[in-house]
């Protein structure tokens, strides 16, 4: 018989909030990287990818969803 295992459904958000280098830690490319591999390690299915490149402080700032 074969035990069914239960999967979460996430997204993956990632954000960019500056340009200066040496205050963002990882780029957007390895923050992805790295949720992804989180969720393969934890038995999570990923629903999407949630790409924001501008600071929270911006008004009107946009977030991106591809």
């Amino acid at each position: 018989m074969k035990e069914l295992i239960k999967r979460t459904t996430c997204f993956i958000y990632v954000r960019k909030s500056t340009d200066v280098e040496d205050k963002q830690v990882l780029s957007v490319e390895a923050q992805i990287v790295e949720l992804r591999k989180y969720a393969a390690d934890n038995n999570m299915k990923i629903a999407g990818v949630i790409i924001e490149k501008q600071s929270a402080k911006t008004p009107g700032r946009k977030s991106s969803m591809p």
